[in-house]
């Protein structure tokens, strides 16, 4: 078998690559800095955010992720859909006692800015609109599996618990016509518990890949 000409000269420049000093270092080196991107929990289906290594075995972390929803309220002769908004960034602190395969332990804080409107109407036309929002603060925490190689290239998995230590503001309503009172009341009632329930304690689960340099 003939090997291409330029297979040496790639070898080369391989060898040198992989010695330059971002793959020589280890993963776990204090300084190291990256961007992460992560699956599940704790706040949203999607997140990405920047990942640095404080000592080998702690890494903090600034990640953003967002989460909207939709829902919709009837009471009476009146229906209203509704439709959210929630950007959660938190900071996070993870601890990995071992270096390449290594259990861990996160806690994170943060804060969750939710904004959730509605607007809807009666049989005979009169109008309803609906406004409530805040910045509840986020806490959480958890245990998993980590695993980092040297090149930088880091994956975990974990299982954690996220509680709220604050609540939204109270809601506004407004009305066009002669909207019926107790309609207007339960369907405020309805909406609030709509909004109540995206601020959940909860379970959650994570599989966070990052590359640090």
């Amino acid at each position: 078998m003939v090997l291409p000409r330029r297979l040496p000269v790639f070898a080369v420049a391989l060898t040198v690559l992989c010695s330059s000093p971002v793959f020589a270092a280890t993963s776990d080196e204090a300084g190291r800095i990256g961007p992460e991107f992560s699956l599940l929990g704790p706040t949203s289906l999607g997140m990405g955010g920047i990942v640095y290594q404080v000592t080998s075995e702690l890494e903090a972390a600034i990640v953003v992720g967002y989460n909207s929803a939709s829902a919709r309220a009837t009471t009476g002769s009146a229906t209203a859909s509704a439709s959210a908004t929630l950007i959660n960034p938190f900071a996070r602190l993870r601890y990995y006692p071992f270096r390449r395969h290594s259990p861990i332990v996160e806690a994170g804080v943060g804060v969750t800015s939710l904004g959730l409107t509605a607007t809807g109407t009666n049989s005979v036309g009169d109008s309803i609109t609906y406004d409530r929002s805040g910045l509840p603060v986020l806490v959480f925490g958890g245990v998993g599996y980590g695993f980092r190689t040297d090149i930088g290239f880091r994956l975990s998995t974990s299982i954690g618990w996220l509680g709220y230590l604050s609540s939204l503001s109270d809601s506004t309503v407004a009305t066009k016509g002669p909207f019926d009172d107790a309609d207007r009341a339960k369907m405020k009632r309805d909406l609030d518990k709509i909004s109540d329930d995206l601020l959940q304690s909860r379970l959650y689960l994570q599989l966070c890949l990052a590359w640090v340099f």
